[in-house]
């Protein structure tokens, strides 16, 4: 669910699973690791990973958590030894990896340097930056990201009302309201999140590029043209912000050329590319 495709992130409640060991290993048992997420995701988009403890050799997970609010996770003891530490984003795919001895280590830090099938957002506001969210609302996120993993759309949006009633210039909520508003095809409700989000964070990549895909959806592809470059100005690899300035630029029958050559970079990573190259090509 940055309730991400549009692009949507999450959060959810730390959810830590017992592990799963083999039965000799259960002499050498070590401590239990807490630890947080420190950077490279924000609220929504952070109860969507997991972290895992995997055993190398024979690429077991011996302890999973679910990553928690504030980016906090809780892993079971493992045997004592070396092992693969992994985020794992929504997709399944891998978001970070580092090896760590489980016998010496009680605390773990992990600043995840990118997005899921996304780059690196360079910078923040500092209204954002600053900004401190009430426990009420953050009971409110909480309880709109476990209807969102329960694949409940319009509960997620009545507990995301709830926490913007409460707290109205929360980032998350506002940027998140308008892309759950966008995938209910509810564009009108959406533009007003999303503007109020652009006003609390207009550098934001994803936010920018929900914009993109509001505009284009009310066929005024100049300004999407122009949200999906501010998108793109912050997270360069951003595969959907790559996809809608293609989009603007084909229907607006400028830089047909540079469309392609975005289409073509991201063709194997998101079918809707491959499909809309495929469809500029001459026919035989």
């Amino acid at each position: 669910m940055k309730l991400t495709t549009m692009l949507i992130s999450m959060l959810c409640l730390t959810i830590a699973l017992q592990a799963q060991l083999e039965p000799g290993h259960q002499r050498n048992i070590g401590i239990p690791i807490s630890g947080a997420i420190v950077s490279g995701a924000d609220f929504l988009e952070l109860g969507m990973l997991k972290v895992q403890v995997v055993d190398i050799g024979s690429r077991r997970i011996l302890s999973e958590s679910q990553v928690g609010v504030k980016g906090s996770f809780q892993l079971a003891a493992v045997p004592t030894g070396f092992y693969e530490l992994r985020v794992i984003g929504q997709a399944g795919d891998v978001r970070h990896s580092q090896g760590f001895q489980s016998a010496s280590i009680g605390f773990l830090q992990i600043a995840l340097s990118t997005r899921p099938r996304q780059g690196t957002q360079n910078s923040i506001s500092a209204i954002r930056l600053m900004h401190q969210t009430p426990k009420a609302a953050t009971r409110e996120l909480e309880s709109a990201t476990k209807a969102l993993r329960k694949g409940n759309r319009l509960k997620a949006i009545e507990h995301l009302e709830k926490a913007a009633a409460i707290d109205a210039e929360n980032f998350e909520v506002t940027s998140n309201l308008g892309a759950l508003y966008l995938q209910e095809r509810e564009p009108y409700k959406a533009s007003e999140w999303l503007m109020k989000a652009h006003r609390i964070d207009p550098v934001d990549s994803v936010n920018n590029v929900n914009l993109s895909a509001y505009f284009a959806n009310e066929g005024q592809f100049d300004k999407a043209e122009e949200h999906a470059l501010n998108g793109l100005k912050q997270d360069p690899n951003s595969v959907r912000g790559r996809y809608m300035l293609a989009v603007a630029l084909v229907r607006q029958g400028k830089n047909v050329d540079l469309a392609k050559t975005r289409l073509a970079e991201i063709e194997n990573q998101f079918p809707p590319a491959r499909n809309l190259l495929h469809s500029m090509m001459p026919r035989e």
